[in-house]
């Protein structure tokens, strides 16, 4: 039968898309699963507007089409499609999912998977103020939170040891992690939420979320709360030497991210919600699901350089950004009204030129030459100062009112200077490395430089306030500490200047900030190793400061230095790695790169705390 039809006529057959108009939102025959007809609801979404184009209607037949046949392929795999997130009305698979090990773990407090032992988890106590320094400090930071709603749930778990799904503790656990490594190194704040440290460390509670998420079988009982804890635990994974398992996992957090249609979220509801509370319940949802995606994109964009890729094109997802908006109402504000949401959508902005920067270097392959490559990295320069000039005004300057009503809006300031000007340099960073070895990448260098002096000096201002210590200060500290390393080392003036006993203050400096961290925190400690294997080269940094040119070497042997890490740590993190060795040919040329606009002036400018007051 099947020869005589012939394979594509009976495939026609069994799945042409049906002749009948698309289903009205929320509507599904009987005999169709709500499945498909979200997806056939979805995909009639982009109705053509009577224009009576056929290629239109054509296309928009193709596409229908090609959904319903994606739908029943999905039942018989049993795999969720994710058009109708939040799934709080429809019948899909991952909504089947999430019923079922919620109603085995939500009040008998028997999961339907054996999970980590609670007692590792702090007591109630000093979970209560860790908690509360992550939503009052920490939060804006990642924004992938609804605070009150965590804290509900958080208090339903002190009072009753209920929680909706094994996963939630997962998620628990990572904002735990995250507060009390943030906590150890904060002194200011250390006052402001006493404690008696929990028996448990940053590393256990870290640890205790990835047992959790395994043992609840993550990978395929899909859950936002995973992603969240994922997520999440970027705030911590990183100072604790994890580098490589929050990447991984993180890959699998994308993955479950778009099963759970979160890449694909809707700007309204297709249902017909009838009360304020399931009104609400929507809102929020949505709401919970845009800033998480946000950060996933930041996260992906923003770790481009450690792969050379991406895991989010930009081009398969329609989720909209976050609203501007607060906790309490979600209702959407004004660009120029400071939200908990405004420093993720900040950086959403600056993230979302990265990928452009990768494409424009050509294909891994078959890269492009370097003065194509160096024109481009000039012009993606240019639209990250064009992008930073759109930023809300409080946070590029100091608003001393504004401050003094949100707690952490001086900090997030400070940070934002920190990550605008780590971002510069990981715009010139494929010619950062050559521009200390040849003079045809001189703007490069001058960039990278004043950006890392900038880093530095906004990381010491935190440290010496005591302000929330983040993972990025410290991360972003040890490249500045890097690019002013290689800039003392291989500068040819003849003698010794202010300017150069400047650098060596700001790597002392910052040496002694990473050194000064808790023993939990293994980046700030391999940072200290690696600047100290940097100087190694010219006799350590106290010798060499009393050296002359002569004395100096002619080029960095980045070989040398990873070697000599190598020794002094058994394994050299990314942070080293990422200097790597390029292939880009030299090239001895001139390019207009706009000289005259030197960065530390066009950066003070725009993020001096001084200017306003």
């Amino acid at each position: 039968m099947v020869q005589r039809l012939g394979s594509s006529r009976l495939y026609a057959t069994l799945f042409r898309a049906p002749p009948t108009l698309p289903l009205r939102p929320g509507q599904a025959s009987a005999s169709t699963p709500q499945t498909t007809a979200n997806l056939v609801e979805c995909g009639s979404a982009a109705r053509d507007d009577d224009s009576g184009q056929d290629d239109a209607a054509i296309s928009h037949s193709r596409a229908r089409g090609s959904l319903t046949v994606t739908a029943l392929e999905h039942m018989a795999w049993g795999r969720s499609y994710g058009n109708c997130y939040p799934h709080l009305h429809c019948t899909c698979h991952q909504r089947r999912n999430l019923t079922s090990t919620s109603s085995t773990t939500h009040l008998s407090g028997s999961p339907a998977y054996p999970i980590p032992s609670l007692t590792l988890l702090p007591e109630r106590s000093t979970a209560e103020v860790l908690i509360s320094f992550h939503l009052e400090h920490i939060a804006w930071h990642h924004n992938s939170l609804h605070c009150p709603t965590f804290l509900q749930q958080c208090t339903a778990f002190w009072d009753t040891g209920a929680y909706d799904q094994p996963t939630w503790l997962a998620l628990y656990s990572a904002v735990l992690a995250a507060s009390l490594l943030s906590w150890q190194n904060s002194w200011k704040h250390r006052d402001a939420f006493p404690l008696t440290l929990p028996g448990c460390s940053p590393l256990e509670l870290f640890n205790f979320m990835v047992d959790t998420l395994y043992q609840a079988h993550f990978l395929q009982n899909v859950s936002l709360y995973s992603v969240q804890a994922i997520v999440i635990s970027t705030e911590v994974a990183h100072n604790l030497g994890l580098s490589q398992l929050n990447a991984t996992l993180f890959s699998a957090a994308i993955r479950m991210a778009e099963c759970l249609g979160i890449h694909k979220i809707t700007d309204g509801s297709s249902l017909d919600l009838q009360t304020p509370e399931e009104i609400w319940e929507d809102t929020l949802q949505r709401e919970v699901g845009r800033r998480v995606w946000l950060q996933m994109v930041i996260q992906d964009h923003f770790a481009i350089p450690f792969t050379d890729s991406y895991g989010i094109n930009p081009a398969q997802y329609s989720t909209s950004l976050p609203r501007n908006a607060n906790d309490a109402d979600l209702a959407d504000a004004p660009e120029t009204t400071l939200t908990v949401s405004t420093y993720t959508r900040v950086l959403g902005g600056i993230a979302r030129l990265m990928p452009e920067l990768a494409d424009g270097m050509g294909p891994l392959r078959a890269q492009k030459p370097a003065r194509e490559q160096y024109a481009h990295v000039l012009r993606m320069d240019q639209k990250m100062r064009e992008q930073v000039q759109s930023i809300p005004r409080f946070l590029l300057q100091k608003d001393e009112v504004l401050e003094g009503e949100c707690a952490w809006l001086g900090v997030a300031r400070q940070s934002l200077a920190i990550t605008a000007a780590e971002k510069i340099v990981m715009i010139h960073r494929p010619f950062l490395f050559l521009s200390f070895q040849s003079e045809a990448y001189v703007h490069t260098r001058r960039t990278c430089v004043a950006a890392a002096v900038t880093i530095l000096r906004e990381h010491k201002s935190i440290v010496e306030s005591g302000e929330v210590s983040l993972w990025t200060h410290v991360a972003f500290s040890i490249t500045a500490a890097i690019i002013l390393s290689f800039e003392v080392i291989c500068d040819q003036s003849k003698e010794r200047d202010a300017r150069q006993e400047g650098y060596l203050d700001a790597i002392r400096d910052a040496r002694e900030h990473l050194l000064s961290r808790t023993t939990n925190d293994v980046l700030a400690h391999r940072g200290v190793v690696l600047i100290d294997a940097i100087f190694s080269e010219v006799g350590g940094m106290e010798s060499f400061s009393d050296r002359t040119l002569a004395a100096r070497p002619d080029a960095i042997n980045f070989e040398e230095i990873a070697a000599r890490f190598k020794t002094d740590w058994f394994v050299l993190d990314s942070t080293a790695a990422s200097l790597g060795q390029f292939d880009v040919a030299e090239e001895h040329w001139a390019m207009s790169a706009n000289p005259s606009e030197d960065f530390d002036e066009w950066f003070q400018q725009i993020f001096h705390s001084n200017i306003v007051e």
